[in-house]
């Protein structure tokens, strides 16, 4: 999510979430922090949508539960995003305003926005250019440049070219892969790669997608065609995402070709393509499901073919591998990222980035969408197409970016704050929270808990402490600790004469005794909890 704010109004760039990484426990989702959304949201004017990815519009609910104001975006990501709305009740009280590339569109009275085609993992996507009294600014939105794209609409270079004759104020670009030399591939190759697998295939094929991918989706239905296959959509997402795309005209079934999964028992196995999610090894995914033979009617069966067109997102390369091994134990013959043309990334490699770069001639850079290390990659090919060192500048979210009214000089004017919130059941909690810490202590090391009588006049341990843990000690381990009451009820007494009875300090020093007492019988540190009751 981006901001850009001139004078008294404000327009809004796409509106994404992340997913959480293995240390995050309990945490579904993390989306962008409103707070300063909230604060202005008088000054808002509009939200421009560059793309229908979940990292793009996935935080669309949450935010519009906080503010309202008109979506822009084109025909395919405003059919998604009314559906992401539509859970909360919320695409009703949404005023949704489609818009096309080349076609300027007038947002509040400082912003002019201009879609520019450009080839990405889901059709109408689109660059923007932003034209204000200082400059006009560029947000590249996901890109590659794809020399033969499947629905044949290319990044508009020419496009590109000519705004950056006019002088362009500020080039935003992305920068997932800055760090990989060479140029796009074309997403055809993939298609060729479909089809000669289905063609060795000897019974039924599951291919694992995003849900998103269109074009992938269609290469699936053509190649399935070809080779006079039915074709089955099935988990939830995927079912959405091909319900609408088929509405708006964005996929195309051949008549006959599509059955609804109830119907997969009538065919023989060699008839069949099953299309699903799965790629990251999600846990309730129908992939993930079908690999723990969990997933209703449908089984995979010794001599199957399954493809994971896709690569694992860094964080869920465990989860997917897991997924993959227990593919194999079901005897199937599995297709993953080791296979050339299984994938084809929809972010520019590094020369595509140089290219925009040369094309645009920006004043000022920055680098978006990446990781740190991509950010500085794309900073140094920004160097070598003449950017100026001073003018380039790597924003960790949550930075502000101030540029001057003349247009001639930018700074980091400092940060908002928090730039993110997790999502946590019914609440949204900042990253730094104390519970998630909490949480990881749980797991790795265990709890202990303790729960003691004592009399509240002489203090004196009525019944030996009970000891209860979780996660901490084996049972060949048992005899190491037998005297841990006997123990606690000895660092009880001494506390009490020493201390007097201030319950604070007796159970701060208690806690510090028995995890040493652990630490030194098991080498382990576990959550200790207290609870000693006078009577």
């Amino acid at each position: 999510m981006m901001a850009i704010r001139y004078k008294n109004e404000i327009i809004i760039i796409d509106a994404g979430m992340m997913i959480p990484d293995a240390e995050m426990l309990g945490i579904k989702k993390i989306i962008p922090n409103f707070k300063y959304l909230k604060k202005n949201k008088k000054l808002i004017k509009g939200l421009v949508i560059t793309h229908a990815h979940e990292d793009h519009i996935g935080a669309l609910p949450y935010l519009f539960q906080e503010i309202n104001t008109p979506i822009y975006a084109t025909k395919l990501t405003l059919g998604l995003a009314r559906n992401r709305l539509k859970y909360k009740n919320l695409a009703n009280q949404t005023n949704f305003i489609e818009i096309k590339p080349k076609e300027k569109i007038k947002i509040g009275t400082a912003f002019e926005i201009e879609p520019i085609s450009v080839c990405h993992s889901i059709p109408d996507s689109v660059a923007l250019a932003i034209k204000t009294d200082v400059g006009t600014i560029i947000h590249s939105g996901d890109f590659r440049i794809d020399p033969t794209p499947v629905d044949n609409v290319k990044t508009d270079l020419n496009r590109f070219k000519e705004l950056g004759k006019k002088k362009v104020l500020l080039l935003m670009s992305d920068s997932t892969n800055a760090n990989l030399n060479g140029k796009s591939s074309s997403e055809k190759d993939v298609g060729k790669f479909f089809l000669s697998v289905f063609k060795k295939a000897k019974s039924k094929i599951i291919v694992s997608s995003f849900s998103s991918h269109i074009h992938r989706i269609q290469m699936v239905i053509n190649a399935a065609e070809k080779l006079n296959k039915k074709v089955s959509i099935v988990g939830k997402s995927m079912v959405d995402t091909v319900n609408i795309a088929l509405k708006l005209g964005y996929i195309n079934f051949p008549p006959n070709t599509k059955i609804p999964a109830e119907q997969i028992s009538r065919y023989q196995p060699n008839e069949l393509v099953i299309l699903t999610t799965g790629t990251q090894g999600e846990l309730n995914s129908a992939l993930c499901r079908l690999s723990e033979n969990d997933y209703r009617d449908l089984k995979i069966n010794k001599g199957d073919t399954v493809i994971i067109s896709a690569h694992a997102i860094p964080g869920n390369e465990k989860f997917v591998n897991k997924t993959i091994d227990n593919l194999f134990r079901r005897g199937a013959d599995v297709y993953y990222d080791i296979n050339e043309n299984i994938h084809i990334s929809g972010h520019a490699f590094k020369n595509d980035q140089k290219l925009l770069l040369n094309l645009v001639k920006p004043k000022f850079f920055v680098p978006i969408h990446g990781d740190y290390r991509h950010l500085l990659c794309h900073t140094k090919t920004a160097l070598e197409a003449h950017v100026k060192k001073e003018n380039i500048f790597i924003m960790e979210n949550g930075d502000i970016l101030e540029i001057l009214e003349t247009g001639q000089k930018a700074h980091i004017a400092g940060k908002m704050g928090s730039s993110s919130k997790l999502i946590d059941g019914i609440s949204f909690v900042e990253p730094n929270n104390k519970i998630i810490g909490q949480r990881k202590d749980l797991s790795r090391n265990g709890t202990l808990a303790v729960s003691c009588l004592y009399n509240k006049i002489s203090f004196e341990v009525i019944q030996s402490p009970k000891i209860t843990s979780w996660g901490l000690i084996y049972d060949e381990e048992k005899q190491l600790i037998e005297d841990l009451p006997e123990f606690i009820t000895a660092k009880f007494s001494q506390a009490t004469k020493t201390e007097g009875f201030d319950q604070k300090n007796i159970e701060k020093k208690l806690k510090e005794n028995i995890s040493n007492y652990i630490y030194n019988k098991l080498k382990r540190r576990p959550v200790i909890c207290l609870l000693f009751q006078a009577i």
